[in-house]
C-alpha cells in the first residue's frame, strides 16, 4: 500500500457530502480549529517581513525563548516540525 499523507479535506467531505469546514482534521499535528486570533494579529503586522528565509539555526527565536522562559538557549529546542526534532 502506497503512503497516503492526510488531511485531504475536500476529497473525504465530497465522499461524505458534507463542507470541509464541517471536518476536524487530526491527521496532522495542526490546531483543527487554525491560528488564534492574537497570532492573526502579528501576522498581520510583521507579513512584509516574510520576502526573507528566516534564519535556519533560529538564534533570535531561541535567545527570545531563553529570556521569557528564564532559561538557556541549549536547553531549548525547534525545529520544523516534530517529525524534525525526533531525527
Amino acid at each position: 500500500m502506497a503512503f497516503k499523507h492526510g488531511g485531504q479535506l475536500r476529497r473525504l467531505a465530497q465522499q461524505a457530502g458534507c463542507s470541509a469546514e464541517e471536518i476536524l482534521d487530526f491527521s496532522a499535528n495542526i490546531n483543527p480549529l487554525g491560528p488564534p486570533e492574537s497570532l492573526r494579529a502579528v501576522v498581520g503586522r510583521t507579513l512584509d517581513q516574510v520576502v526573507h528565509y528566516p534564519d535556519a539555526n533560529c538564534e533570535e527565536l531561541l535567545q527570545t525563548l531563553a529570556t521569557v522562559e528564564g532559561v538557556s538557549p541549549e536547553r531549548i529546542v525547534v525545529g520544523n516540525g516534530s517529525t524534525e526534532i525526533i531525527h
